[in-house]
């Protein structure tokens, strides 16, 4: 979460009520500096009066993610003006995670059809930046039909975004059952609030069973050679409040072996119709020990991660 003038705010925020008599100041301050996982900000808001109403008028030409590759030292703000800075934020890793870069995808083509680009177009374009994860495909076939039945393309995207909200948030309801009083959990990668939308694919659970009252420690893989796991997952964990420590990646299998897990749980870029999974290098040894040691492993994904073709 980020704290802004003493009150603690989530990390993405959406715009969606665009109908309002009286907007505070500080509010409009608050969602221009925000940011936020694949969140359109106001750039250029501006009170108009109709019919004797005040309306804000939200001019969706800049997506703002925040940068990751700043993390944990710095929380910074990227600013993409346009569909080719967009998809420099997917290649360079602005923003990293199946869901977020999803998300990402949906706003940066509405952001394109409102600067007057071909939609088809610019979905082509987002489909080079990452191809490893599925979610980055599924939006831009997701945004493609919505505007082929007519809808605007910006309704559409803020519509998927509030969609991945809710999935992760049904993932942390089912997943928080399998988190007791006492475990000791090993992750892998960054699958938290900062690899989707909100909430997060592995630490949604965690959340959860924290708000429970449940007490659990969380062995976080370090995930070379990005450090996802050192970097963010770590940073996430301290923003919450929940019991960790960092390990190197091959301290994984010594863990496992004497006993000191209880549950793996790591996310998905893209899992196959059969139930195969790719995610991050460093999964599959993970699964294999935690197999040969009888520890439960389980992968948290949401539906726009399955690949059904």
């Amino acid at each position: 979460p980020l704290e802004y003038q003493g009150k603690v705010k989530g990390v993405v925020q959406i715009i969606n009520s665009l109908d309002k008599e009286a907007f505070e100041d500080d509010d409009v301050e608050f969602m221009m500096a925000l940011g936020g996982q694949a969140a359109v900000a106001i750039e250029n808001a501006r009170l108009l009066k109709a019919n004797k109403e005040l309306f804000l008028n939200v001019i969706m030409s800049l997506v703002k993610l925040i940068d990751q590759r700043h993390l944990p030292f710095d929380l910074l703000i990227y600013e993409a003006a346009d569909l080719e800075a967009v998809a420099m934020a997917i290649e360079d890793m602005v923003v990293r995670g199946a869901p977020a870069i999803g998300a990402t995808a949906a706003y940066g083509m509405a952001q394109a059809h409102l600067q007057g680009h071909d939609l088809r177009a610019a979905g082509e374009r987002l489909r080079k930046t990452r191809p490893t994860g599925h979610d980055l495909f599924f939006a831009i076939e997701y945004m493609l039909r919505a505007a082929a039945g007519g809808e605007d393309p910006v309704v559409a995207a803020e519509r998927y975004a509030q969609e991945d909200v809710d999935r992760c948030r049904s993932i942390g309801v089912h997943g928080e059952k399998l988190i007791r009083n006492g475990a000791r959990i090993l992750t892998h990668c960054n699958a938290g609030a900062l690899a989707t939308v909100d909430h997060g694919t592995v630490l949604a659970p965690m959340r959860l069973a924290k708000e429970k009252g449940r007490k659990f420690f969380v062995y976080v893989s370090e995930t070379r050679p990005r450090l996802q796991g050192s970097r963010l997952t770590a940073w996430e964990l301290l923003q919450e409040g929940i019991d960790h420590a960092i390990i190197t990646d091959g301290a994984s299998g010594h863990f496992l072996g004497r006993g000191d897990v209880t549950l793996v749980l790591v996310g998905a870029d893209r899992i196959a119709a059969n139930g195969d999974t790719a995610n991050k290098i460093g999964t599959y040894s993970k699964a294999v020990v935690a197999k040969e040691n009888g520890v439960p492993f389980y992968v948290a994904a949401p539906t726009s991660t399955i690949d059904f073709g």
